[in-house]
């Protein structure tokens, strides 16, 4: 937390808070702006922006490879604030009612009494092989939103965590294998909890969506943006996933060359050693524009809609540009849905 004062008194405030993403079989280290709040009466007078750059600096500071926040457009200044400060545009964010139907009579969902539990993380690793924006863990354990374990013939399977901050119970998280169809899971976890309605709170990417797209989902306000300090740092974090990657797609020692801007890094794998390298034109080469880095990386946007929308240029070098994009971006969604709250 940061405070500003003036004269004795406080006239601003920010917070930011540590967390880890899982994506594949990397943790990368990231920070969340909860807030950046400056009275009326102090606006106009560039506290918000010192606040803001205090929160990166410490960011920096602690060598966090992402940082991410919500924002609204309707909010003007704050939102342009963030921008102009090198935050992308990741996805909005979306909500929708629904009345569950009759729970598959072969599920079982009974509610967790504590949280961070070997069930549910082995889950987030199993949602996070093609889900971006995953945490690793429940970081705030003062806020009382019951996980349900859902459970198929005695086994588990998903995790459904239902938030009771609304007029309506809302589903905030689900954790499963995306090859499924998570309504089920969803219905049995409310059907265990004795809600008969819900909403449910997602993003235009995320498995929800694209599992149960005849509901009628319609915007709740913000977007998720996305900072990156670093292009080296962030690839540094990425290198179990590529080593991984590389194994999975039986690569031979791949090489690639990434820009952003100013900002050149080569990644290599080598055997069982992912590595950086220095950059090399000989290299496939692939360079971001100046957005949509982090929705790429995140599973925002996929590889296609990149290409297509001008976000990366490539060029060929050993490695066919093809795999290259498959082995550095291969996640199907992005859900900052399933975040702790504050």
């Amino acid at each position: 937390i940061t405070v500003a004062e003036r004269k004795g008194f406080v006239c601003g405030h920010s917070m930011l808070a540590l967390r880890r993403f899982l994506t594949g079989d990397a943790r990368i280290r990231t920070g969340t702006i909860g807030q950046v709040v400056v009275p009326e009466e102090h606006r106009g007078e560039g506290i918000g922006r010192r606040l803001l750059d205090e929160a990166l600096r410490f960011a920096n500071e602690r060598r966090l490879a992402m940082v991410s926040l919500t924002a609204h457009p309707d909010r003007g200044v704050a939102y342009e604030m963030y921008r102009r400060r090198g935050f992308e545009r990741v996805q909005d964010r979306l909500v929708a009612e629904w009345k569950p139907r009759r729970p598959n009579s072969e599920l079982s969902a009974v509610m967790l009494t504590k949280t961070n539990t070997a069930e549910l993380m082995r889950l987030r690793r199993v949602y996070a092989f093609t889900t971006g924006a995953v945490q690793d863990r429940d970081y705030d354990q003062s806020i009382d939103w019951p996980w349900y374990l859902v459970k198929r013939q005695g086994r588990p399977c998903a995790a459904v965590r239902i938030r009771l901050d609304g007029e309506l119970p809302s589903v905030s998280s689900v954790l499963f294998d995306t090859q499924e169809d998570p309504s089920e899971f969803v219905a049995v976890a409310a059907d265990a909890a004795g809600f008969p309605n819900i909403e449910i709170h997602a993003s235009p990417s995320s498995p929800l969506v694209q599992w149960m797209p005849d509901l009628m989902w319609r915007s709740r306000g913000g977007e998720n943006l996305v900072y990156i300090p670093s292009l080296r740092r962030l690839m540094r974090a990425l290198l179990p996933t590529y080593r991984a990657r590389a194994a999975a797609m039986g690569l031979n020692s791949p090489k690639v060359t990434l820009i952003r801007g100013r900002a050149q890094v080569g990644v290599e794998v080598y055997g069982d050693d992912a590595r950086l390298i220095p950059p090399s034109s000989e290299n496939t080469t692939i360079e971001f524009s100046n957005e949509g880095l982090a929705a790429l990386v995140l599973g925002a946007t996929q590889v296609a809609q990149a290409l297509d929308r001008g976000i990366i240029k490539t060029s060929e070098g050993r490695l066919p540009v093809e795999d290259a994009l498959l082995w550095l971006f291969p996640y199907q969604y992005c859900d900052f849905t399933q975040h702790s709250a504050w």
